[in-house]
C-alpha cells in the first residue's frame, strides 16, 4: 500500500537554562536551532549545554483512499547535558484514525506511547568529514488500547549528516527497535535519507 505523508512543524522553541541570572544589557549568542521534529530523519546535532528545546508538529497520513490518520502534537523535549549529550522525552500525543467502509466512516482515537531517550554525538564533520550520533530510547506502554504496544520497547537510531556546498545538507538514519506485538517481540528496522537546503 502506498503511504502519503504531510508533516507540519508547529513549534520549535529553545531556552537556555543558564541565562536566568544574566542582565539584559549583556549580549548572549544562542546556539543555532536544529530541530528533530516532526520529520522522520533525526539530526546529528545536540542542543548544547543547559539548553532546553521544545519541538512539536503534526502528521497527516493517508495509507490508501479509505484510511487516514492525524497525529498531534508530536511533542519532543530535548535537554542539553554537555556539548555532546542530551536527554530526550517524547510522545506523539493524540492519534485520530478514520476508515471509509461500506457501512460508512468509522473513527477511533487515543493517545500514543511515551518515549525516553538520549542523544550522544560522537563524530564531528571538521574532524572526520561528517557528523554522527546515536539515540538510544525506550518506548513506554502508556498508550490507549490499539494505539501503542503493551511492552517496554527498546531501540536506537544511528544518525549521520554532512554539510554540502551552497547551503545544502545530506543526512540519514538507521533505526532499529524491539517491538512488542501479539505474537511476541520482533525487530523493526527503518532507514531514511534526506537532502535539504
Amino acid at each position: 500500500a502506498m503511504r502519503r505523508y504531510v508533516r507540519v512543524s508547529i513549534i520549535a522553541l529553545s531556552m537556555n537554562a543558564g541565562l536566568a541570572g544574566i542582565c539584559a544589557a549583556q549580549s548572549v549568542v544562542s546556539p543555532e536551532l536544529v530541530t528533530d521534529r516532526p520529520d522522520f530523519t533525526e539530526s546529528s546535532e545536540v542542543v548544547g549545554h543547559r539548553v532546553i528545546q521544545i519541538e512539536s508538529g503534526l502528521t497527516f497520513e493517508q495509507t490508501d483512499d479509505t484510511t487516514r490518520q492525524v497525529t498531534a502534537p508530536q511533542l519532543l523535549v530535548r535537554v542539553g547535558v554537555g556539548q555532546r549529550f542530551e536527554l530526550r522525552f517524547a510522545g506523539d500525543g493524540f492519534v485520530s484514525q478514520s476508515v471509509e467502509t461500506p457501512a460508512g466512516l468509522e473513527r477511533a482515537g487515543g493517545h500514543s506511547d511515551a518515549e525516553i531517550g538520549a542523544k550522544w554525538k560522537f563524530f564531528d564533520q571538521p574532524a572526520v568529514g561528517f557528523d554522527m550520533a546515536v539515540i538510544p530510547f525506550l518506548s513506554l506502554p502508556t498508550a490507549s488500547d490499539g494505539f501503542g504496544t503493551s511492552g517496554y520497547d527498546p531501540g536506537f537510531k544511528l544518525t549521520v549528516a554532512r554539510e554540502l556546498p551552497r547551503g545544502f545538507g545530506l543526512s540519514g538514519n538507521f533505526n532499529a527497535a524491539s517491538v512488542t506485538g501479539e505474537a511476541g517481540r520482533a525487530w523493526e528496522r527503518e532507514a531514511s535519507v534526506s537532502l535539504g537546503r
